[in-house]
């Protein structure tokens, strides 16, 4: 029995802990084909309880350890370091 579906529950992960939860918004396949599953994760975020936490000041610290994740899909810089890397590899004005 196919249980896919032209609609799904958005959801996000969350930073710190790593649970899905709800965004609140539907995903629809515009095709209205059944091509996915009852929830779909979208992107990343903070899930209720840590977002609380955020807004009454606190941060969160994320350690990953490259041996046991693998490859890191992304990595979080501090300002400036983008922008410092950009200059570095612009072509030079001839």
């Amino acid at each position: 029995m196919n249980d896919k579906s032209h609609v799904s529950l958005e959801q996000h992960v969350c930073l710190v802990c790593g649970t899905a939860f709800d965004t609140g918004a539907i995903l629809l396949d515009k095709r209205l084909r059944a091509s996915m599953e009852r929830h779909t994760a979208t992107g990343w975020g903070l899930c209720p309880e840590h977002q609380k936490l955020a807004d009454d000041g606190f941060v969160a610290l994320v350690e990953c350890d490259p041996q046991r994740s693998g490859s890191q899909a992304c990595v979080f810089v501090e300002p400036g370091v983008i922008e410092q890397l950009q200059s570095m590899t612009a072509p030079a004005a001839g």
